[in-house]
């Protein structure tokens, strides 16, 4: 029974918000892997120095957390250990102004889904950068690469692909019996 309420209660949190510092990214992929199993959308806010995301993701119709970083990652030359400071992390872990603009947007969100039952975040990926007050609405679409969302995906693909070569080849064969 405690168990019960307790998933309940947890289902109930994640359902609203997580809203967190970059610092504590795989918290992040944790909930994305909890909440993808479990089938449960959720708004999540993150900051990393001046840049802050907001998004809503419901696993299966808008990318997950993890195609959300894929497609961040992408805009950046090299490799993410060349963009990160171990010390600039943990001076941001608690940043009030980064928690009270993401907080501001999600109980806006919250409030849109009480009351319209959907959000402009759903599926949509809301960017601030603070310094200059630069905001950037783009898509969160699933990404064939992504480890969680695609994964079944790509399993059926490599299935597809081999019948396509399979056949081709009884193809390619028979082509060689006729001449």
């Amino acid at each position: 029974n405690k168990f019960k309420e307790s998933f309940i209660l947890t289902q109930t949190i994640l359902q609203s918000l997580f809203v967190c510092s970059l610092y504590y990214e795989n918290y992040l992929k944790g909930i994305n892997k909890l909440t993808k199993l479990i089938s449960i959308p959720y708004n999540i806010g993150f900051y990393d120095n001046n840049n802050i995301f907001a998004t809503r993701i419901i696993h299966g119709e808008t990318g997950c957390y993890q195609c959300l970083e894929n497609q961040i990652l992408q805009k950046f030359d090299g490799y993410i250990e060349d963009y990160v400071s171990e010390m600039d992390s943990e001076k941001q872990v608690f940043d009030i102004k980064n928690y009270g603009v993401l907080i501001s947007i999600i109980k806006s969100e919250i409030e849109e889904l009480n009351l319209y039952s959907d959000t402009e975040l759903r599926g949509n990926v809301l960017h601030f950068y603070l310094p200059t007050y630069e905001y950037n609405f783009d898509k969160n679409r699933i990404q064939s690469d992504c480890s969680v969302c695609s994964t079944i995906n790509n399993i059926l693909f490599k299935e597809q692909n081999m019948k396509a070569c399979n056949i081709l080849a009884e193809v390619l064969g028979n082509d060689k019996y006729q001449e």
